[in-house]
């Protein structure tokens, strides 16, 4: 998509260009936000709120670098029997109502503190954009690239075992 050439890039460059993008996302959408959120709520000294500097640090993470994760891992989870697909929709279920939660606890600080509930959520939204921007732009197309670069190389293994089958 913007990246120049890519089908020609090394394997070395493809992975480091992304470890760089991947980590670009990781401070913008996880690192900024804890920032944020502890300057606003003055988590760091002393605070009349009772957020916790852990608290907020466990779930930014939790909703944006542990999202992708998360759809990839209950991805791979086989849903051929009635019992794996429970488990699997169970989980798929779980992750769907953690939104809502959050969605009631930044009611929540609206309601105790209108004003700085809603600069720091602003902010973070304003941050979150920019992480899926570079999710949308940057990531996708190398993460795509890194799919094709290994089903090659499982392609040609293929290939030489079963010429190696051939010869014997």
């Amino acid at each position: 998509m913007v990246f120049y050439d890519i089908d020609s890039w090394s394997k070395k460059k493809l992975y480091l260009m992304t470890a760089i993008f991947g980590s670009l996302y990781f401070i913008v959408a996880t690192v900024i936000p804890v920032i944020i959120f502890a300057s606003s709520y003055n988590l760091f000294g002393n605070s009349n709120y009772k957020l916790t500097v852990a608290g907020i640090i466990v779930i930014i993470f939790l909703l944006t670098s542990g999202r992708k994760a998360f759809r990839w891992v209950v991805g791979l989870l086989p849903r051929e029997t009635q019992r794996q697909q429970i488990l699997r929709y169970s989980i798929e279920l779980v992750a769907g109502l953690i939104i809502p939660a959050i969605g009631l606890w930044v009611i929540y600080l609206f309601k105790t503190n209108m004003e700085l509930a809603s600069e720091t959520a602003t902010k973070c939204v304003i941050s979150f954009m920019v992480a899926i921007l570079i999710d949308n732009v940057f990531l996708k197309t190398l993460a795509y690239q890194v799919q094709c670069l290994n089903e090659v190389g499982h392609k040609q293994k293929v290939e030489r075992i079963q010429s190696a089958q051939e010869k014997h």
